[in-house]
């Protein structure tokens, strides 16, 4: 019920088990928040969890994705690789809270603290490939001292300087 009542105002979650590198962000076909109670099992989330996540894709199927949700360019992992296969290659500079991508076509930022509120460890960003879709979204991935990718392919919603989703480095 509260599922229902949350899509319609805005504020729906898709809930699940797990660490934040795991639930956090945006899932690409609600378009909603993707969230966890923890790494800890309770009890009560398997009579909770399913329907909650059932009642939203419910509601999401109908009327489509919820008020407020991010609606722009959102590529599949597999998209998202090859975008950045030849990608620029930037530096990015941290100014107070956010971190400044100069993109050929526009300055782009994200807000550091959403950045690392999934990755706890992660090392400050400093050489990135990098690539924007229509200024909606943009993707980038750390580049090491070869020139190589490595790590997670992070996609930003360029408006809200928040990040949508961290494909993780498990390839």
């Amino acid at each position: 019920m509260t599922s229902s009542a949350s899509y319609f105002a805005g504020n729906a979650s898709l809930q699940g088990i797990g660490g934040p590198a795991i639930f956090h962000g945006v899932d690409r076909e609600t378009r909603v928040a993707s969230t966890s109670s923890g790494c800890l099992f309770v009890g009560y989330e398997p009579f909770v969890f399913p329907a909650n996540n059932a009642a939203i894709r419910f509601w999401t199927g109908i009327f489509g994705y919820q008020r407020g949700a991010y609606t722009g360019a959102f590529p599949t992992e597999e998209e998202a690789k090859k975008l950045l296969e030849n990608a620029a290659i930037i530096d990015v500079k941290q100014k107070g809270g956010y971190y400044d991508f100069a993109l050929t076509e526009t300055a782009v930022q994200l807000d550091t603290a959403d950045f690392y509120r999934s990755d706890y460890y992660a090392a400050p960003l400093d050489k990135v490939a990098v690539r924007a879709l229509d200024k909606e979204c943009f993707l980038f991935q750390r580049i090491d001292l070869e020139g190589i990718g490595y790590g997670p392919i992070c996609i930003v919603d360029i408006e809200n300087k928040k990040l949508l989703t961290r494909y993780l480095d498990h390839y």
